[in-house]
């Protein structure tokens, strides 16, 4: 078996504040099949004091990625592993974690091996893969840094390597042009796709990438051209189902929308859409007052439901003042759903997630169902049963849920559990798991013991270092110090207010809209980064309404930000020309401005971990001052 040393033991640089190193790969070229080596010396690096070290190595290939978690053996000082590339992958980067899931990556850059063929030539698919990686999972899965320019450097090597290679990689080809050149990436888009629609005999991949980017650029008669050449060609085919699972949920008539369903269900009986239909139904069930349905409609559909429409059920009864006690049943029901998934007898583990990874997000689940649970008993006032949920809750999900802290957090508080209280805050401040409201109360009660505000700052601050220092070890790698267009927008007031207003401080820049989901979802938890940053003046932060479509968008901002008596500062982008000059591609998308007027930070999605995100901005404007 041949093996090849892809890291070892090389002490590169000494990095600031917790004295850091990278690990230098020696050799990254293989073949497929062959079996890699690695090596690892922790002596300098952020894992120098790990009890567990793994390689999580993402092996990918056009349309597929494959996670997979290798235990490290500890020798001589070093940890070491081996594991095999497998035959149809074009290449592989991974990442080195700890049991504290601190991130070993190379500053941002990930370890990468290369496939080659047998004359040395990285394989059809590598480069492509490496600019797909940049362009979207690589940061989410390994904290990889990317820029404009290195998705572009991919896809030119790849078309050069292997010209065949143009047809298959268009998709990603596209999203390379639109993140380097924005707006002026569409005349050539248009040419391409034009280009493309000649051909002979398109294959479905290509009529899928003529409807989806044709309508990415609002060219709607082209989309309903091949749309239809889809739905000719493959009749039975997801395409075909996702068009009416979208014409069912648009659908307001409830008796409609039922025979719609029983359609699609005659047809499509094994369809992964019909779970969220059935939730699109029931909604509307209850809004129209027949809540009763919705239990014959679960109890006729039993075998076709899953943990997402138990759990989405129930949320929904219980922000929209339904019956509390249906809510519980249900999320009995969504939790059985996750254990079975979690054991491994209903939804299969997804390629992209390690097992110990697809077993972290089905604990989530489970834990979800638990928060969920205390809420509604503590809204039908059994805070005892409450506290037992969001206890268990803390305990299935190990700590990692923030928002299953904070209500346990709270409870403890409030039946005077102080000493219990403070025992988990230490537990969960220095492990970043802890929200502003959390150490709030664990600064009271160390007040009510006594203690000077000033020693109170201090042991709070002290528990936060750790986590702070290793965001900002992090994040020194994600400093991007690109120039931030300037621009002149009304706010809600009707005044204008220029960029230039706010030269010499740390500006945030957060592009939103009132139907984005993510944005509202991520607004509490901002709002406490507003608060904490309100009496400094060097600091600013602005959010941009943009992408609305509402005819009057300033009178929609202002009804949504008086009825959620948000305190932002909010500009009106109605012509949308500013998040275009910013690139947006998706929001919520936030950046942080230096003091000299350079972009130090972008942040793009909500996870729903607002703690971290709010520790994150914290350390993004300490770092940009």
């Amino acid at each position: 078996m041949t093996f090849r040393i892809l890291s070892s033991l090389f002490l590169v640089c000494q990095l600031s504040v917790i004295s850091l190193a990278q690990v230098k790969i020696v050799s990254s070229i293989v073949q497929s099949g062959e079996e890699v080596r690695v090596i690892f010396n922790a002596e300098y690096s952020e894992l120098k004091d790990a009890k567990i070290v793994k390689l999580i190595a993402y092996q990918f290939a056009k349309d597929e990625l494959n996670a997979s978690s290798f235990s490290m053996e500890e020798k001589n000082g070093s940890w070491e592993t081996n594991f095999k590339v497998e035959e149809k992958y074009s290449g592989i980067i991974f990442k080195l974690v700890d049991e504290d899931e601190t991130i070993e990556n190379q500053k941002g850059s990930g370890y990468i091996i290369k496939i080659v063929d047998k004359n040395g030539k990285a394989v059809q698919g590598f480069h492509a893969g490496l600019a797909d990686a940049y362009l979207s999972w690589g940061e989410y899965f390994l904290g990889i840094v990317s820029n404009e320019q290195k998705p572009m450097d991919e896809m030119n090597k790849e078309f050069e390597l292997h010209p065949t290679s143009r047809n298959s990689y268009l998709g990603t080809y596209f999203e390379t042009l639109n993140r380097a050149k924005g707006e002026a990436a569409k005349s050539e888009i248009i040419q391409e796709l034009d280009q493309l629609e000649k051909s002979d005999e398109l294959t479905k991949d290509e009529l899928l990438l003529l409807v989806t980017w044709n309508s990415r650029l609002r060219r709607m008669d082209r989309v309903m051209k091949f749309s239809d050449m889809i739905k000719e060609r493959d009749p039975e085919g997801e395409f075909v189902q996702n068009d009416l699972f979208r014409k069912l949920s648009i659908e307001k008539d409830i008796s409609m929308k039922l025979e719609m369903f029983d359609d699609f269900k005659m047809k499509y009986p094994d369809s992964r859409f019909l779970a969220p239909m059935l939730l699109s139904i029931s909604r509307e069930l209850f809004k129209s007052g027949q809540s009763e349905k919705i239990s014959q409609l679960i109890l006729d559909n039993s075998e076709k439901l899953n943990f997402d429409f138990y759990s989405s059920t129930a949320k929904f009864l219980y922000e929209n003042d339904g019956d509390l006690n249906v809510a519980l049943e249900y999320l009995k029901s969504a939790e059985i759903h996750a254990r079975k998934d979690l054991e491994g007898e209903g939804q299969k583990k997804l390629s992209y997630l390690t097992d110990e990874q697809w077993k972290d997000e089905n604990l989530e689940k489970i834990g979800k169902t638990f928060e969920l649970t205390g809420k509604i008993k503590l809204m039908l006032g059994q805070k005892v049963d409450a506290l037992e949920q969001f206890s268990k809750g803390v305990e299935i999900t190990k700590g990692k849920s923030t928002s299953l802290n904070e209500l346990l957090i709270e409870s403890l508080f409030e039946m005077n559990q102080h000493s219990i209280a403070e025992r988990k805050l230490v537990e969960f401040i220095p492990k970043g798991k802890s929200t502003v409201k959390m150490k709030m109360i664990y600064k009271s009660l160390l007040s009510e013991k006594g203690m000077e505000e000033k020693a109170v700052n201090k042991q709070l601050n002290d528990l936060e270092e750790k986590v702070l220092l290793k965001l900002r070890y992090e994040l020194e790698s994600k400093v991007l110090n690109s120039p931030a267009a300037e621009f002149v927008l009304d706010d809600l007031a009707g005044d204008k207010v220029s960029s230039k207003e706010f030269s010499g401080k740390v500006v945030v820049l957060d592009f939103w809209a009132t139907w984005c989901g993510p944005c509202l979802q991520s607004f509490p938890s901002i709002t406490q980064a507003v608060e904490y940053f309100k009496n400094d003046q060097e600091i600013q932060f602005l959010f941009v309404n943009s992408w609305e479509r509402v005819e009057d968008k300033k009178s929609n901002a202002i009804e949504f930000i008086e009825k959620n008596k948000y305190p932002f500062k909010v500009l009106l982008d109605v012509d949308n020309k500013v998040i275009s000059d910013y690139r947006v591609e998706g929001i919520p998308t936030k950046f942080v401005i230096g003091k000299d007027g350079k972009i130090k930070f972008k942040s793009v999605g909500f996870d729903g971990d607002g703690a971290k995100m709010v520790d994150e901005l914290r350390v993004m404007i300490e770092m940009s001052r």
